[in-house]
């Protein structure tokens, strides 16, 4: 299984199972705060550790709103 919430730095396959978490977003689409914590959820219990990572390394943006939109 594909360690999805990693500590930082992140490896190798971290960065692989963050990536197969930020194909559940979709381009062009703007999500609300309480979407991306129950997407992250269904990944992990612990949805705050994906979600940061998925910022950290760039693969999702946060705005000053609370909203969230795939890099």
């Amino acid at each position: 299984m594909t360690p999805i919430g990693c500590l930082h730095p992140p490896s190798a396959a971290c960065r692989s199972g963050h990536s197969v978490v930020a194909d559940s977003f979709e381009k062009d689409v703007t999500y609300p705060e309480p979407k991306v914590n129950a997407i992250c959820g269904g990944w992990l219990d612990d949805w705050v550790s994906p979600r940061r990572a998925l910022i950290d390394e760039g693969l999702l943006r946060r705005d000053a709103a609370a909203q969230y939109e795939r890099v």
